[in-house]
């Protein structure tokens, strides 16, 4: 109700279901509206939205709601006219453009004695990446830190014939596996205890990580300066998604994680015994 109303009024939380409903219904009855329901996972989540009063007015003039979601069956269980898009994956040289941005950036073109080579493979195995986002830049991030034909061409031969899901925990373990310490490491699964697609603000991320002890003592910089260096090599190596960097320095300002490295690092989180997560809600959907 507050992100469709724009109004941070405390009294919401004293409503009733029915009453919050009620409210957004009246608010949206007065506009033409778009209401972006994002990565939603349970098929019955419309009609918990509507369970007491119908939330979304139909006023025939042109509002839309559009529901977003990695799960067929969530997008076909709408109770209600509904067209449902398909994402197609990238195409082979949209999929090169957005790897090779990653592994093979213009500044780094320059210092490679057989860029040819070198482009050859990480041609193949952006294809490997079947158009998948995430794979194409975390890979693309992993192999820019290994630049050496013969690792590449390993990858290459070692791919493993598996579904997308099973591709992906290769790619991210690997990536995590190749960063440099454990400290850095210990930071990357600390994102495990954050809900999924929140957005996390640096300078408390660094706090939280520092309270840990998950930053060591480096000579010449302070502890701040180690970790917003750690965010920047993750940023690099596309295990975190930039939202804002700092107008007045450039500064990563906020950070999210992606859904599926989220899920990688609870699973990675709970078999080293590193942190476990629980989701209990009181008849409400949690993150």
């Amino acid at each position: 109700m507050k992100q469709i109303t724009g109004h941070n009024d405390e009294s919401v939380k004293q409503m009733t279901e029915y009453e919050v409903e009620k409210k957004i219904n009246e608010f949206l009855s007065q506009k033409r509206y778009l209401v972006v329901l994002d990565d939603v996972w349970e098929t019955d989540t419309w009609e918990q939205l509507n369970r007491m009063f119908k939330v979304f007015p139909d006023e025939s003039n042109g509002s839309r709601v559009l529901l977003t979601t990695r799960k067929k069956d969530v997008a076909n269980h709408i109770q209600m006219p509904t067209y449902v898009h398909p994402l197609k994956k990238l195409d082979e040289e949209k999929s090169w453009e957005i790897f090779s941005s990653k592994d093979l950036p213009t500044y780094k073109r320059y210092a490679i004695r057989d860029v040819g080579e070198f482009e050859k493979l990480g041609r193949k195995l952006a294809k490997k990446c079947d158009g998948l986002p995430l794979a194409l830049g975390v890979l693309g991030g992993y192999l820019s830190r290994n630049l050496n034909a013969q690792i590449w061409s390993d990858i290459l031969s070692d791919w493993p014939a598996t579904k997308d899901g099973q591709m992906m925990s290769v790619i991210l373990a690997r990536s995590y596996m190749d960063l440099p310490n454990h400290h850095l490491r210990s930071c990357l699964l600390y994102f495990a205890s954050f809900p999924e697609d929140y957005e996390i603000y640096v300078p408390h991320l660094i706090e939280l990580w520092i309270a840990e002890s998950f930053i060591p003592h480096t000579p010449n910089h302070t502890l701040e300066e180690t970790a917003r260096s750690y965010v920047t090599e993750l940023a690099q190596r596309s295990l975190v998604q930039v939202v804002r960097r700092s107008t007045a320095h450039g500064w990563i300002e906020t950070i999210r994680i992606h859904g599926i490295l989220h899920d990688w690092c609870i699973k990675e989180a709970r078999q080293d015994g590193f942190l476990d997560t629980s989701n209990k809600t009181s008849g409400q959907a949690g993150a």
